[in-house]
């Protein structure tokens, strides 16, 4: 079932809440912030992932870190995914 399905199948009554990550990382901040463009809710992440929400909860504020298979899992549900890009060396000082 979409993500959207499951809003619709609370009423349409969840809403996500638009208040900052306080996570250290970019990477699971950009993750919240997507979901709450995509009115995606903790609660419904957690169903789609298979974690509690109060595990989401604790990556969202930062108090405890994911794993990056669930980090990957997230990112595919709210349609992205993960990818090493190789950093551009600068030339050496000389």
């Amino acid at each position: 079932m979409p993500l959207t399905d499951e809003i619709r199948s609370l009423g349409g009554r969840a809403r996500a809440r638009n208040i900052e990550p306080r996570t250290s990382s970019p990477i699971l901040k950009a993750i919240f912030n997507a979901m709450v463009e995509r009115n995606v809710t903790v609660k419904a992440m957690s169903r789609r992932i298979n974690h509690h929400s109060n595990i989401v909860s604790l990556w969202r504020t930062g108090r405890s870190t994911p794993s990056i298979l669930s980090v990957e899992e997230m990112a595919a549900q709210i349609g992205f995914r993960l990818a090493l890009v190789p950093i551009e060396e600068t030339p050496a000082d000389g």
